[in-house]
């Protein structure tokens, strides 16, 4: 076993087996976006639940010297999926298990979601829904998110 493939098992123990993954076609779904040409698929993809998970992830790339990529809906333009260097060990920290409402203040125009909530009023998260207006509130979509 590898120092990395132990570094690896360690994070699978810290986070949970469902929770880490090396599977190519999700490696290979997380090594592009919607403009780079070339797939680069990270060394992992770890998922994040809860903020506790985001902090385990980034404690384990600096110890390991692993650098992290975070993922939303993969819908990225402008390449910020794709490692820069593809020799550098790269784990892609997918944030869309993090897809609540926190809460919503129309007195502040203000919306407080977790990072994997792409569209407050999509309804295809399992968040509690918003309806798209709410008071003077307007929720738009990302550009590149599905309607």
């Amino acid at each position: 076993m590898t120092d990395i493939t132990k570094a690896l098992a360690e994070l699978r123990a810290q986070l949970g087996l469902d929770n880490v993954t090396t599977s190519s076609s999700v490696l290979h779904s997380h090594g592009r976006d919607e403009n780079f040409p070339e797939v680069r698929p990270p060394l992992a993809v770890a998922y994040a639940e809860q903020l506790e998970h985001v902090q385990t992830v980034l404690a384990w790339c600096r110890a390991h010297q692993v650098a992290l990529i975070p993922f939303g809906a993969g819908t990225s333009l402008e390449g910020a999926l794709v490692p820069a260097d593809p020799e550098i060990l790269t784990i892609s920290l997918d944030l869309s298990p993090m897809n609540k409402v926190l809460s919503i203040q129309p007195e502040n125009f203000l919306a407080v979601v977790q990072p994997g909530e792409a569209r407050i009023s999509s309804g295809t998260s399992s968040a509690p829904r918003v309806p798209a207006s709410y008071g003077s509130m307007r929720s738009s979509p990302e550009p590149r998110s599905p309607a």
